[in-house]
Formats: structure tokens, C-alpha cells, sequence
């Protein structure tokens, strides 16, 4: 019973933390559903299925060969496994994010708005909450408040921006 129990929190821990830091790597709100972050997300998904389902395995055959009566302490250590399991896995499926995060700069607009904020002496955390807040506006809203990152050019005019859908 322990095992599932386990198997079922590990597979809802992302569910527990913020959807901005999966796997314990910041992501801005608007890359949460960006593929890397996504793919890793089903990874760890099909981890904790397996890990789980392994340690299952291994405690039937433990009782059904009467191993675990010779042995008391081995469906302890199987819980102990499982979790280290998830844990080394853990680190594995977080690093294609990182990588990802670091080659296309997802942080290069926030460090463009803290200097912007520097230099006309606005508080850091007043533009921190205005790009939250900007961040969570439909992107529609955003394309009509003029948000360059929904913005592409009309391919009537191109010098006219609309709304990039």
C-alpha cells in the first residue's frame, strides 16, 4: 500500500508545485506549455507509472516466493529504491528544460525590463508585477495593448502589425 501511496505522490508532485517552476526550474508563464516543458512533464509521468509498477512487481514476488519472510526489512528497502528511483529520474528529465531555458534566453525580456526599471529608477518588483500581470492577459489583450511578443506583421501591409494567432 505504501508503494502506491508513494507512486501516486511522486506522480502529482508537479501538480503540488507552481506551474511556473516544474521540476524545480523557474520557466516564465508564458513558456509552461512549451514542448521541452511538456515532453518532460509526460516523461515524468511515465517514470513514476514505471517505478512504481517495478516496486509493485518486485513486492508480489517477494511474497509469493517467501522471500520477504526470511528477509523482513527487504519491502522496506523496496520503498527506499522506488524513491531513489524517482529522485535520480527527477534530476535526468529536469535537464532538457534547463537546457532549453539557457539556449534560447527565456529570461532576456525580464533582464530588459529590470535594466529599463534601473534606469528610470522604478522599484524591480513594481515591474516584476506588471509583467506578471501583462503575462496573464489573454494573448489577444496583449496583441491590442501592443506586447511585441504577439505581435507579426499583416501579410497585406507589412508594415502594419495585427494580432499574430
Amino acid at each position: 500500500m505504501t508503494t502506491i501511496v508513494i507512486g501516486v505522490l511522486l506522480w502529482a508532485i508537479l501538480t503540488i508545485s507552481r506551474d511556473t517552476v516544474p521540476f524545480g526550474v523557474s520557466v516564465l508563464a508564458d513558456r509552461i506549455h512549451h514542448s521541452v516543458v511538456l515532453r518532460a512533464t509526460r516523461l515524468w509521468h511515465r517514470i513514476c507509472a514505471t517505478v512504481t509498477i517495478a516496486a509493485i512487481a518486485l513486492l508480489i514476488w517477494f511474497h509469493l516466493s517467501e522471500v520477504g519472510a526470511r528477509r523482513p526489512g527487504l519491502p522496506s528497502l523496496v520503498v527506499v529504491v522506488q524513491i531513489r528511483a524517482a529522485l535520480a529520474c527527477w534530476v535526468l528529465v529536469r535537464l532538457p528544460i534547463i537546457r532549453a531555458k539557457r539556449a534560447a534566453d527565456w529570461y532576456a525580456r525580464l533582464r530588459t525590463l529590470l535594466a529599463e526599471a534601473r534606469a528610470h529608477g522604478m522599484s524591480e518588483q513594481n515591474v516584476l508585477d506588471a509583467a506578471h500581470q501583462l503575462d496573464a492577459l489573454p494573448r489577444q489583450q496583449r496583441a491590442l495593448m501592443g506586447d511585441p511578443r504577439v505581435m507579426t506583421r499583416s501579410r497585406t501591409d507589412p508594415a502594419r502589425p495585427e494580432s499574430g494567432e
